[in-house]
């Protein structure tokens, strides 16, 4: 795609995972990567790279600073060239909370939703006006979007939210040609679950929930050992930024009849039992 003028593309949350091979393989194909990064520190590797030499720009920016954000429309209007709209927007930046509803806290709760769900509100409500026709908005959103276990309930929570919110902003913006598409990984090779799992390890070793949640670490780990890289994710991204006219989700998923068509239509009876049972819920 290499032009003389680059499309940009902005993309949160690029320190580590998919963002951050999001921009390399983008960055790699000719385009203007503007990243959100929390710190300076954290795009010293994307600016370092030679692919990042004239394609890469990071912005500091927490998502879930209101003040931050209601700066970003300005922000990135600057590294704009005169007459040119941004691309398209990749609401990337995630957090994941787990652990039992029942001994959940209602800011725990907030915090899975401020970063997965009010966060993308906010900063696609700022770019909108940079969008023009043919330009795309990409959600990351999840399979745990479509299908709800045990022990995962505020991340799920989120990602259904997220899934509503596209779908309604597809259907809204279409007629102005611009794309909401919503982007489902399974099990990927990201660093988005360590921090969670050491949490969860610890925090509830002394209630009823302690073997369902090591269980879940233990099958957390395992599947993010055998996902794919996130080089797969970017490359889908990449492939969405290509179409004429992108399609409203795309799946990045190993065995996918396995992870989603399967408990999507098993009846939830025997969902029940089976999760129950694999997740050792039993007391």
């Amino acid at each position: 795609m290499l032009n003389s003028t680059p499309q940009f593309v902005f993309i949160t949350g690029v320190s580590s995972g998919i963002g951050q091979a999001t921009a390399r393989h983008l960055m790699a194909a000719g385009y203007h990567v503007i990243g959100s990064v929390r710190r300076q520190a954290d795009a010293a590797d994307l600016t370092a790279s030679p692919s990042g030499e004239g394609y890469f720009t990071p912005v500091l920016l927490d998502v879930t600073d209101r003040e931050s954000v209601g700066r970003l429309r300005h922000t990135i209007e600057a590294l704009l060239p005169p007459g040119q709209s941004l691309y398209a927007i990749v609401n990337n930046a995630g957090l994941v909370v787990g652990g039992p509803m029942k001994y959940l806290t209602e800011d725990e709760l907030r915090a899975q939703m401020e970063v997965n769900f009010f966060a993308v509100v906010a900063v696609t409500q700022q770019l909108l006006p940079l969008l023009a026709a043919g330009s795309r908005v990409i959600n990351v959103s999840s399979t745990s979007g479509i299908i709800t276990v045990p022990l995962l309930a505020p991340y799920s929570a989120s990602k259904f939210a997220l899934e509503a919110l596209t779908l309604a902003w597809r259907g809204e913006m279409l007629p102005q040609q611009i794309y909401f598409v919503l982007l489902n990984p399974g099990p990927i090779q990201t660093p988005i679950w360590n921090k969670t799992n050491r949490s969860l390890e610890n925090k509830y070793a002394d209630t009823e929930y302690a073997a369902g949640v090591a269980r879940t670490v233990d099958i957390s780990k395992r599947l993010a050992r055998r996902g794919y890289p996130p080089e797969k994710v970017a490359a889908t991204i990449a492939r969405i930024l290509r179409a004429r006219r992108p399609k409203h989700r795309y799946w990045v998923v190993k065995r996918r009849f396995f992870y989603v068509g399967i408990p999507r239509f098993t009846p939830r009876a025997i969902l029940d039992r089976v999760l129950i049972r694999v997740l050792k819920l039993r007391t």
